[in-house]
């Protein structure tokens, strides 16, 4: 029977979505409420792993492998470089922006952190996600359980 096929596949792509404007929404509010890049990694990560089961290919298609390394790329810079002017190591520099027709806004190196952090988190987990999937084990395991054949 295909209709919990199709109507899983018409539902994941605007909770998909929800989840991904979610996860943008904890990653901006993060250096100054609960959230930041933890979070949002792992609601994306959530978000990517919908996706794959619904098999949904172009909804957020990227290559999880790449993430960890430019994450910690990323963060490590962010560490360094207050460090090489003079500062303490992850030292978070602030300011206020004010531009025409969008406002006054606060900025904060703490975001690159955070984003850091957000690279790694969600390549990290989907990676994990991706692997379990592709493991032949895991599968012939379920046809076992679910066929009733011991191994």
């Amino acid at each position: 029977m295909r209709l919990p096929d199709i109507f899983f596949r018409t539902v994941a792509t605007p909770v998909i979505f929800a989840l991904a404007v979610l996860g943008f929404h904890f990653f901006l509010r993060g250096h100054n409420a609960p959230g930041g890049g933890f979070v949002a990694g792992l609601i994306v990560a959530t978000a990517a792993l919908l996706a794959r089961m619904a098999r949904a290919r172009r909804l957020l298609a990227f290559r999880s492998e790449t993430l960890v390394p430019l994450g910690l790329l990323v963060a490590v810079i962010t560490g360094i470089v207050p460090m090489l002017l003079g500062f303490p190591f992850l030292k978070s520099a602030f300011g206020h922006l004010d531009w025409p027709m969008v406002g006054e806004f606060e900025w904060a190196t703490a975001v690159l952190f955070d984003l850091g952090v957000f690279l790694v988190v969600s390549g990290t987990t989907v990676t994990i996600i991706d692997l379990l999937a592709e493991d032949d084990k895991l599968t012939r395991m379920g046809k076992d359980e679910a066929g009733g054949e011991g191994g």
